[in-house]
C-alpha cells in the first residue's frame, strides 16, 4: 500500500495526497488505478464517490483530468488535440465482482461540481 489514511482524514487530504500526484502520468499514457481497502462500513464508497457536499476522490480526478486535457490542449501549437478518457468503477463485496454504472448515473454525472463546466454523456 502506498498510504494509510485513519477515519479523521477528508476526502481532500485523500485525494491531494493520494490520487492527484498520479494524473500526470495518465496525460502521459501510463494506466493507474486507485484502491480502497478496509471493513464494511468503513467508507471506502464515500471516499471514492462522495456526494453533492463533499465529492470524492473520482470526481475530484475527474475534474482535474479534464481541466489538465484543456490547458495542455491549449498549450499545444497547431491543430486542436482530442483526448480520449475512459475508466472503469468496480465494486468488490462480499467476494462478488461488481460493474455497475449507477454511482456514476447518479453520484458523478448529474453532479453539478461536473455539470456546470463540461459535456458529459
Amino acid at each position: 500500500f502506498d498510504a494509510f489514511y485513519g477515519d479523521d482524514s477528508s476526502q481532500q487530504e485523500i485525494y491531494l495526497g493520494s490520487i492527484k500526484p498520479i494524473l500526470s502520468h495518465v496525460l502521459n499514457g501510463q494506466n493507474a488505478s486507485v484502491f480502497a481497502y478496509g471493513p464494511t462500513g468503513a467508507g471506502k464508497t464515500h471516499t471514492m464517490l462522495g456526494g453533492p457536499e463533499q465529492p470524492g476522490v473520482v470526481p475530484r480526478a475527474l475534474l482535474d483530468v479534464f481541466r489538465m486535457t484543456r490547458e495542455q490542449s491549449d498549450q499545444l501549437s497547431g491543430p486542436p488535440w482530442t483526448f480520449a478518457i475512459t475508466m472503469s468503477y468496480l465494486e468488490i463485496y462480499q467476494e462478488k465482482v461488481r460493474q455497475d454504472s449507477e454511482p456514476f448515473d447518479t453520484v458523478l454525472w448529474r453532479s453539478p461540481c461536473l455539470a456546470d463546466h463540461y459535456w458529459i454523456c
